[in-house]
């Protein structure tokens, strides 16, 4: 790497970038209700519900999959 220096720097750049999502998402975790992240990842990425398995879903939001069932039939009912 030392002889590369701009393939050392991209690198540092992904590493960088790769940190502050990390940073962000574990930010959201500790203060975001469940319902907030969910709500938040669906507006980010608005047809999650039909490409992902819904276990997935609960995993990355942090919560069980009977928890998201819980908090998407609230949210259906709401509106």
């Amino acid at each position: 790497m030392k002889k590369e220096p701009l393939l050392t720097q991209v690198y540092i750049g992904i590493l960088e970038e790769t940190l502050r999502i990390k940073l962000i998402r574990e930010a959201a975790l500790l203060a975001e209700s469940a319902t907030e992240r969910y709500i938040k990842l669906n507006a980010e990425i608005p047809d999650i519900d039909q490409r992902v398995n819904h276990g997935h879903i609960a995993s990355y939001i942090g919560v069980t999959p009977v928890s998201l069932s819980r908090i998407r039939r609230t949210l259906r009912e709401e509106n």
